[in-house]
């Protein structure tokens, strides 16, 4: 981990393309500013770990997730994947 000292209105580079300024400095508390490019994901860290579990968790229940979208839309979605996979609920 990278650790910095930043006073107010100080900032950090990362990469090209993100920016993070100390905005304000509270009790505590402080306010970044981020500025980035539109292909660029910015998450609160909670956010971005809860994300990343309901992802595994679908990835894990696949064959599910198909059975629930075949219901909705009345046919089995074709399923991508890389060459040498094997799925075992796939009805290709």
């Amino acid at each position: 981990m990278l650790c910095l000292n930043r006073k107010l209105n100080q900032a950090i580079q990362i990469n090209d393309d993100v920016t993070v300024t100390v905005l304000d400095i509270k009790r505590g508390s402080v306010r970044l500013g981020i500025v980035y490019g539109e292909k660029t994901r910015v998450l609160r860290h909670e956010i971005y770990l809860k994300v990343e579990s309901e992802n595994k968790g679908a990835a894990l229940n696949l064959p599910e997730v198909l059975k629930n979208i075949e219901k909705v839309a009345g046919k089995r979605p074709k399923i991508l994947r890389r060459e040498g996979e094997k799925l075992e609920d796939s009805h290709e």
